[in-house]
């Protein structure tokens, strides 16, 4: 079927293409922001209040929906891009800045599944100055390694076993 991430509407619909119908409705926390990505029969996005989720097509449900304060981040940061499939069990957000200059500028790995950390949080360094913390779209390189540019032009490498570097 198609998947339509319901831009300025807060849900997720999985759509017959053939006859038309909706074949799944999921409301969520509020509107999608920067699509989402699809593992497994399960969707991935991110609202633009900060919250993420995960949507299982073949049940029918919602998996799990996490704020930015559930992962530990400050403030409402945005998120960015799709997320990114890591592997089979890891999918990785890129939240930008929020409304003061310390939030955002983050990946986030969870577990596909549960939504719990699969990983340490990898924060920008906090002298990439306010108006350039926010990040690219994820490029995974392989081997659970990860490319991400930062406004401000640096190209970082992330890793689950290493964290965050120029």
């Amino acid at each position: 079927g198609l998947l339509d991430a319901r831009a300025g509407t807060g849900g997720v619909l999985a759509i017959n293409p053939a006859a038309g119908d909706i074949i799944q409705k999921d409301d969520l926390c509020g509107p999608v922001a920067a699509g989402v990505a699809i593992h497994d029969e399960i969707v991935f996005g991110g609202d633009e209040q900060g919250n993420v989720f995960a949507v299982d097509l073949r049940q029918g449900n919602t998996l799990w929906v996490k704020t930015a304060a559930d992962l530990g981040l400050r403030g409402s940061p945005r998120i960015e891009s799709r997320p990114l499939i890591i592997d089979a069990e890891r999918v990785l957000f890129a939240f930008g800045e929020g409304l003061t200059p310390e939030e955002g500028g983050a990946l986030v790995p969870l577990m596909q599944r549960t939504g719990l950390a699969a990983g340490r949080i990898a924060a920008l360094p906090e002298t990439v100055p306010y108006g350039m913390r926010r990040l690219s779209s994820p490029l995974l390189l392989g081997r659970g390694e990860v490319c991400v540019a930062a406004y401000d032009g640096t190209l970082y490498r992330w890793s689950a076993a290493r964290g965050l570097s120029p």
